[in-house]
């Protein structure tokens, strides 16, 4: 048999005020005690023989051990719910940290695709400019032709002059023959002399148009080296922009479980702190009763 010092206390009250309790009483003062009256009535037997404290040290009785149980799953219970409410302030500055990162991508992403935009309309300005500068060679290459047509009919003119100072008539007069061979002679070394010029022209653009070509197309080159680069880029910000979105999305469930359970947990500490109030009251309206009985019996006697 075992008592709590709260047992212990409240019988040594009713032993201090009727050592001998009757049947009746000794009813009631199992029932307030939470005892049998069997138990009860063995207690006040040694406390008459050795007294309270005698009583209490041989039973060798620790504290009240059910409001020490209580008061260890209240503080179980209460620690319980710090280190969710604790969990759940780390998931909410975790959703914060990870919804700046993705403001942060967000923007990044926004940056690149405007970049890339950028580049894909300067390769456009520059394929345009090509196609000029393809136009406009080919219009250099009929000029060509056309100086190339003029020559051949210069050098049919030619022909034409020199099979003309093969006829008798020209041969017969010596001046006019010097002066016609003078005069073609003359317009060889001007036609020789435009087509050089002409040509050297020509050669000097062709090959200025050539590097200006050439540039450009490095410069497509590049840009669509750059153009692949930024895809590549936003393609990987896409892909952690999706995983950070995933961890957000799970570190939220993990927020709504613990919200949860810190509900469920808030549910039972106020249930069992209701029931503990409704045991406090239970037992204070016993000791009023019993102290009203005892009262009574005092009077009796």
């Amino acid at each position: 048999m075992s008592f709590t010092l709260h047992q212990h206390k409240t019988l040594t009250n009713f032993h201090e005020k009727n050592p001998v309790p009757d049947d009746n009483q000794l009813e009631i003062i199992a029932e307030s005690v939470g005892m049998t009256i069997n138990e009860v009535n063995s207690w006040f037997i040694r406390c008459r023989i050795r007294g309270p404290e005698e009583v209490w040290t041989s039973l060798n009785c620790d504290e009240d051990e059910e409001e020490q149980k209580k008061k260890k799953e209240e503080q179980k219970k209460k620690k319980q719910l710090e280190a969710i409410l604790e969990s759940k302030k780390m998931l909410e500055e975790q959703v914060e940290k990870k919804r700046k990162e993705n403001e942060e991508l967000n923007k990044i992403i926004a940056q690149q695709a405007a970049e890339l935009t950028e580049s894909k309309n300067l390769i456009a300005d520059k394929n345009a400019e090509i196609q000029n500068l393809i136009k406009n060679s080919a219009k250099e290459d009929q000029t060509e032709s056309k100086i190339i047509s003029q020559a051949a009919e210069i050098q049919k003119l030619e022909t034409w002059i020199t099979n003309l100072t093969t006829m008798s008539h020209v041969q017969s007069d010596p001046v006019r023959f010097l002066t016609i061979e003078k005069e073609l002679a003359r317009v060889s070394s001007e036609l020789k002399a435009f087509e050089e010029a002409e040509l050297k022209k020509e050669n000097e653009r062709l090959k200025d148009q050539k590097e200006l070509l050439e540039a450009m197309l490095q410069s497509k080159k590049k840009l669509e080296e750059q153009v692949e680069e930024a895809n590549k880029k936003i393609e990987e910000l896409s892909l952690l922009l999706k995983e950070k979105n995933d961890k957000i999305e799970a570190i939220t469930q993990k927020i709504q479980e613990q919200s949860a359970n810190l509900k469920e947990a808030r549910h039972l500490m106020s249930c069992s702190l209701s029931l503990i109030d409704i045991q406090k009251d239970k037992i204070e309206a016993q000791q009023e009763e019993i102290a009203k009985l005892l009262k009574g019996s005092e009077t009796v006697q």
